[in-house]
């Protein structure tokens, strides 16, 4: 098993010792070692954050980048009330009119949707796991 080389106590022997600890992680050309899979094929995940303020009304769209809408594999959606960051869909009690909200994505924006006036003109975050 690959240990991390110790200062003063890797003499001779640090670049070895380094050099195997990377290779758990890293290709011989540096780059991160693919470890997730889609579909069965190995594949490199990448992870892209978005923060902003919703808009004053019931809708607000977020333009995301990300070329193709099946390279996106989820979405995650917080938005702030002024005490709690509250997850996507998110519905407290029957006042559906003041404390809701739902998401869904398409192939250009993130689009934070049927918000409640206790969700608009608030601090709001994105994850998007994405494929390329």
């Amino acid at each position: 098993m690959a240990t991390k080389p110790t200062p003063g106590g890797s003499d001779g022997t640090y670049g070895t010792e380094l050099n195997a600890f990377l290779d758990i992680e890293h290709n011989a050309d540096g780059t991160h070692a693919i470890k997730q899979s889609v579909d069965g094929t190995p594949t490199r995940v990448f992870t892209k954050y978005l923060t902003g303020t919703t808009d004053a009304d019931s809708l607000t769209l977020v333009a995301h980048s990300i070329t193709g809408i099946d390279k996106i594999l989820s979405v995650t959606v917080a938005v702030y009330d002024g005490s709690i960051y509250a997850v996507g869909d998110y519905k407290l009690d029957n006042n559906v009119a003041t404390t809701q909200f739902q998401y869904y994505w398409t192939a250009s924006n993130v689009g934070i949707d049927s918000v409640g006036t206790d969700f608009q003109s608030q601090k709001y975050r994105i994850k998007i796991d994405y494929i390329v």
